[in-house]
């Protein structure tokens, strides 16, 4: 069990670390350009990696829970 909680952190630092330099990127990447421009399709990649991990984490978060209620 204390393999699976390590694996739960690190899956949530991985997820925080990888999301805060995907909006880094995007952000200074949009600084420049013109009202209305946005060049999140460049990063796309980059978020749905995000969106995945943080959702793994979510998921194995509430696994997590449900195994410990029993």
């Amino acid at each position: 069990m204390k393999k699976f909680n390590q694996l739960i952190n690190g899956l949530f630092i991985l997820a925080i670390g990888f999301s805060s330099y995907t909006l880094y990127r995007v952000y200074f990447s949009t600084r420049g350009l013109a009202p209305g421009v946005c060049p999140v399709n460049q990063y796309k990649t980059e978020i749905t990696i995000s969106i995945i991990l943080s959702i793994s984490f979510l998921v194995l978060s509430f696994i997590d829970t449900m195994l410990k209620k029993r």
